[in-house]
Formats: C-alpha cells, sequence, structure tokens
C-alpha cells in the first residue's frame, strides 16, 4: 500500500479549489479543519492524505455466515429456514444448524452452536456475582466436557451504552483471563460484538478486532483458527416507533460487517422489540427482510466479491489504529487490577455516563433519530401490550450493565400520552406575517409536538381569529421576532393552556419558548407535566 495520496491532477484540483474556498495555505492546516471527536471518544479525520499504518489481516474470511438471533425463547421450526446457516435464540441461547432445532442444555450460561457449546463469559459475570475464582471453577469443569468453547459476548456492554474501545477492551481482558483451560484443551474462543449504524467506525472496529487477536494470539503463540468473529445488529439503536426506519439502521449494519469482515453476521428483525419484551414473534416480513438484507448485499450488491475492500483505505487505517492502540492502553489499565467487580464497576459508572451523553445529543437534537426526536409520524400508535411500565422495569433491571437504548426517553414520554388517551390530541400554532419567512419555523415547531403523536393544526392569526382553549394541549405564536409586538398586540386573551413562542429572542411571561439548541426533551416533558401527564 502506497504511504500517500498519488499526485494526481483531480486530487490537486479539488485541493486547490478547497485550500482556496476555505482560505487556508497548506494542507495541513486542511486536514486539522477537517477533524472532529466522535461520541466514541475517537478522532474522526475526514481528510487523510498519508497511511499511518497497514493492517494486513492474515485470517480475513472468504466466506461469511448468516445467522439470526431469536429472543426470549420466540420463533418456531418454521423460521430456522431460506438460507439460514445458523438461528441463534437467548433465555437460554441456542444456535441451530441445518433447519434442524437442537434441544439446549439446562444452563442459562451456555448456548449452543451447531453441536458445540458456548459459554457465555458475561452471563457467569452476573451468575457469579463477579468472583473470579468461581468462575474460573465454573469454566474448568465445563472443559472438561467434550465440545465446549468459550464466547466472549461484548454486545451486551455495546447494548448497555459502552463505546468501542470500553467494549473491546473490557472483552479482551476476560478473554485473556478465562481463555487459558480453552487454549490447553483445543477448543475455539468466539468474540461476538455489535455493530451500529458509524458506518467507517463499525467497519474499523471489527478489522481492529481482528488484528488485536492475530497479534495476541501470534504472541501466545496459538493457531489463528482458534477465533471466530460474530457481529450483531446493534439494539440501542432499535427504535419502537416507526420501527420501519430500522431497516435502513439494520442495512447499514451488515453492510459495516460485510466490509469489517465479521465471519458470522446475524441481522436483527425491525420489529425486534417484540422479542426483547417478550410479546409475540417477529412478523414473516421482518424475518424475511432481516434474511434478504444479508443475501441482496452479499449477492446482489457483491460487498464479498473482493475480499477485505477496505484494505488500502487511509482513513479506515487511520480509524483502526486509534481504536488498536486505545483499546490496548484501557486493556493494560484492566490487567493491572486483580478485582473483576472493581473493573467492571468502574466500567458500569463510564458505561452510564456514556449512554447520558448520548441521550443528551438527542435531547437536544445534536443527533436526529428520524421518527423520534424529529419527523415523527404523529398518527403512529404502538401495540397496547407495550407500557409504559414494560420499558421503565427492564431500563432499570438490577445489573451493572442494564439493556438501554438511545430512544427510549422520548419513546417513554410518547407512550405515557397514548395511556393517558392523549395521543392525537390538537396543539394550535397561530402564525402572523409572511408565510415565506416563517415557514421553517412552523416546520420546526410542528416536528416538536408531533414527536409526542400529536396533531399539529395551523391557522393564521387575525382580527376575525376564534378558537376554544379546551380543544387544544397547548398553543403556539410563530412570527418574525421583529413582528411579535403586533402579534400580542392583535391577540392579548387571557390563555389557560401552555404557551409557546417561536424564537428566543422575544420573551414573554409564563410562556415557553421554541428554539434551535434546546433541551427538546425537557421542554417536552415539562409540557406533559403540565397537562397532566405522570
Amino acid at each position: 500500500m502506497s504511504d500517500q495520496l498519488p499526485d494526481t491532477h483531480d486530487y490537486k484540483v479539488w485541493e486547490e479549489a478547497a485550500l482556496k474556498s476555505l482560505k487556508m495555505e497548506s494542507t495541513e492546516e486542511l486536514e486539522e479543519f477537517l477533524k472532529s471527536m466522535s461520541i466514541e471518544d475517537i478522532e474522526l479525520n475526514a481528510l487523510v492524505t498519508r497511511s499511518i499504518k497497514d493492517f494486513n489481516l492474515k485470517t480475513f474470511p472468504n466466506e461469511r455466515i448468516l445467522a439470526r438471533y431469536i429472543h426470549s425463547g420466540l420463533g418456531s421450526h418454521e423460521h430456522h429456514e431460506d438460507g439460514l446457516d445458523y438461528v441463534v435464540t437467548n433465555n437460554p441461547t441456542t444456535i441451530t444448524k441445518d433447519q434442524k432445532l437442537i434441544q439446549v442444555i439446562q444452563d442459562k450460561n451456555a448456548i449452543l452452536y451447531g453441536d458445540e457449546i458456548l459459554v457465555d463469559i458475561f452471563a457467569l459475570l452476573e451468575s457469579f456475582n463477579y468472583d473470579s475464582d468461581d468462575i474460573q471453577n465454573y469454566l474448568e469443569k465445563m472443559v472438561s466436557k467434550d465440545h465446549v468453547h468459550l464466547l466472549i459476548n461484548g454486545s451486551e456492554l455495546h447494548n448497555s451504552g459502552a463505546t468501542i474501545v470500553q467494549e473491546l477492551a473490557a472483552s479482551l481482558h476476560l478473554m485473556l483471563r478465562f481463555m487459558e483451560p480453552f487454549i490447553k484443551a483445543h477448543r475455539k474462543i468466539c468474540f461476538m460484538t455489535s455493530v451500529d449504524s458509524s458506518y467507517f467506525l463499525q467497519v474499523a472496529k471489527l478489522r481492529g478486532i481482528r488484528f488485536l487477536l492475530e497479534k495476541l494470539f501470534d504472541e501466545l503463540e496459538i493457531k489463528h483458527d482458534r477465533f471466530l468473529i460474530i457481529a450483531r445488529s446493534s439494539l440501542r439503536e432499535i427504535t419502537l416507533y416507526d420501527s420501519w426506519s430500522n431497516m435502513i439502521r439494520i442495512s447499514g449494519q451488515v453492510s459495516s460487517a460485510l466490509i469489517g469482515g465479521a465471519d458470522v453476521i446475524v441481522p436483527t428483525c425491525y420489529d425486534v422489540l417484540n422479542q426483547i419484551y417478550a410479546l409475540k414473534e417477529s412478523s414473516a416480513q421482518a424475518l424475511r427482510h432481516s434474511r434478504n438484507t444479508f443475501h441482496v448485499l452479499v449477492q446482489e450488491s457483491g460487498l464479498t466479491r473482493v475480499k477485505d475492500s477496505a484494505k488500502g483505505s487511509f482513513v479506515i487505517a487511520d480509524l483502526t489504529d486509534k481504536i488498536t492502540q486505545q483499546t490496548l492502553e484501557e486493556l493494560k489499565a484492566h490487567a493491572q487490577q486483580k478485582s473483576l467487580l472493581y473493573v467492571f464497576e468502574k466500567l458500569s459508572d463510564q458505561v452510564a455516563e456514556k449512554n447520558k451523553l448520548r441521550e443528551e445529543q438527542l435531547s437536544f437534537r445534536k443527533k436526529t433519530v428520524c421518527g423520534i426526536n424529529n419527523y415523527a409520524q404523529n398518527a403512529e400508535r404502538v401495540s397496547p401490550k407495550f407500557t409504559s411500565k414494560m420499558l421503565q422495569k427492564r431500563r432499570g433491571a438490577n445489573s451493572l450493565f442494564p439493556f438501554r437504548r438511545d430512544s427510549e426517553d422520548f419513546e417513554l414520554l410518547r407512550l405515557k400520552l397514548e395511556e393517558n388517551h392523549l395521543a392525537g390530541k390538537k396543539v394550535l400554532l397561530l402564525h402572523y406575517g409572511d408565510l415565506k419567512k416563517i415557514n421553517a419555523r412552523i416546520t420546526f415547531c410542528q416536528n416538536y409536538f408531533e414527536s409526542l403523536g400529536l396533531e399539529i393544526e395551523v391557522l393564521p392569526l387575525n382580527e376575525n381569529l376564534s378558537w376554544d382553549q379546551n380543544d387544544y394541549l397547548g398553543v403556539i405564536f410563530c412570527a418574525q421576532d421583529s413582528e411579535f409586538d403586533k402579534v400580542f398586540d392583535l391577540y392579548d386573551e387571557q390563555i389557560n393552556i401552555p404557551c409557546f413562542i417561536a424564537g428566543k429572542n422575544f420573551v414573554k411571561d409564563k410562556m415557553t419558548n421554541i428554539y434551535q439548541g434546546q433541551n427538546v426533551f425537557k421542554l417536552l416533558n415539562d409540557f406533559s407535566q403540565g397537562i397532566g401527564v405522570k
């Protein structure tokens, strides 16, 4: 791989145009300008003009295995077909092969993979209260049996809100701590991770996992064929409302898993929350979509025709290098601690703090989740089987790493309005002045309250306006900042429902301003409480 970009005419023309438009003098200055920090605490470089490191992955797979994950023991024999290599179920987890459903052993800490038994180390942490000696004794007992292997299920950390580095460092720490009896018995180490929608980071993450496993196995003089990388779709990005958007998220996740080089890929269903909350099986359409997402990307799009197609990308190599270096640093910090409980209690606090930042991104709309904090379908209603108590109970589970979804705060708020029979009720928006100049404000305000499943009625404010406050949950006044004095000269009646002003420059007593950059969730939560939602 060349260590710098080729000196081509097209690149030179682009570089000169970029420097001129941004009034910069050097490529280095341009590179610095295009840097940003991701929520994963990994610096993103939009322009990388030289090679940092060449990641030559010796074990990059020639073929990929498609699997399905079925939660809470749901699913029937009819679902274990149509090109699936394996089907995975949870609680306890089972993997079936060749359309033959295999009976799971009666142990919640182990799963089946074909005819092989995988011991889930993350399940053992909870079962044995993070006691290293008890876990070791259990593993030695299990490995004495035939066909028993070790599973490092880092997806549990990911789905609790962990960053890439937090997930990988903790997973590798557990692997190095407990893998010895499995290595001596010539068993496999299965490394399971989750991939989300941050496409390039996920490609780099999977390449980083493979690089680190190859490096560690080389140092320990273990053959590379002893590990297997399994990539699952992220559950923390799955939304309850506008579940159709989950199909797009899942497609991106499967694509990054293919490019990143996972051995086994487990795309989830867009209605997977039905399974997670043990309500019902996924629909036939959802099951078919999850299966065909893989087939279309492999057979029609041809994402696997070129082996390791990300090799040679400076951007991917740069991200992979940052992920591996940060992971090794955190791994060294974990290794200095003897107490597993101390390591994971500290990690639990760090993951909770990071998850709080993810929620804040949605609350302030620094990140848009379509159908949740913006562009919501206000007429959509979820199944009455879903309740706010159900979601809160799962979220408050007694675990260091509870299941957390990014969109859950907004969904709980909207679900509570449905339970209070307020969904579909109206908020009145009164506009004044030139519509062309305030249309963006009108749309902005509509999107706020549609996130709660409310209908927005838009009317012009004039002398002939007549409306009954009892017909609405709230009212929004929308105009240009310079015209709000005229608005309230024209309309000075007492209002007994929540009132809002579009914009932040004009302030009026007992009215709440709506503007870009504010905490949207707090405003909607305060509004909900103001109309009697508990």
